[in-house]
């Protein structure tokens, strides 16, 4: 014979989490609800813990990208096994920098973004484009209007500054 027991909670993120990644609930408090689960089947007790943020978790990147007021702000959205979906909101210049071990695509989605890359010729990306910088390669990105685009790479403090 199994028993299975239901442990369940809320876990509040830090207003900073709160501000980049709401998950909205019907009371207006974001919180992440977790489950735990634990079956005994007569000889060993299992233990299973799933978050609802693993589960399905619907949200809009123009939603996401129009609560961003600072002229650089850059952060994960999500994880997809060993990658990561960031999102990047950016008005000015960033710094020379390169991935020593991760790809970085580059994804648009509104405003023009300008990636200076160290001998190749300089490549301007508008809503819809997109480009593949591969690693090890030695690259700077600017704007000279709000420009929101997204990155996918391995989900790794992989970056190197060079200034």
């Amino acid at each position: 014979m199994h028993h299975l027991r239901v442990l369940y909670g809320f876990v509040y993120p830090s207003a900073d989490q709160q501000m980049k990644l709401p998950l909205p609930n019907k009371t207006g408090i974001n919180q992440r609800m977790y489950f735990h689960l634990e079956m005994f089947d007569g000889h060993n007790l299992k233990n299973y813990h799933m978050s609802t943020n693993e589960i399905l978790v619907k949200r809009n990147l123009k939603e996401t990208s129009d609560g961003i007021t600072q002229t650089y702000d850059n952060f994960v959205l999500d994880t997809v096994n060993d990658h990561c979906l960031r999102m990047a909101v950016m008005h000015g210049d960033y710094r020379w920098h390169y991935h020593a071990h991760t790809d970085e695509l580059f994804i648009v989605l509104e405003g023009e973004l300008t990636i200076e890359i160290k001998g190749q010729d300089t490549v301007i990306l508008k809503p819809g484009d997109f480009i593949k910088i591969p690693a090890r390669t030695i690259h700077k990105t600017s704007t000279t209007v709000r420009t929101v685009n997204l990155t996918i790479e391995k989900d790794a403090q992989d970056t190197i500054f060079l200034d």
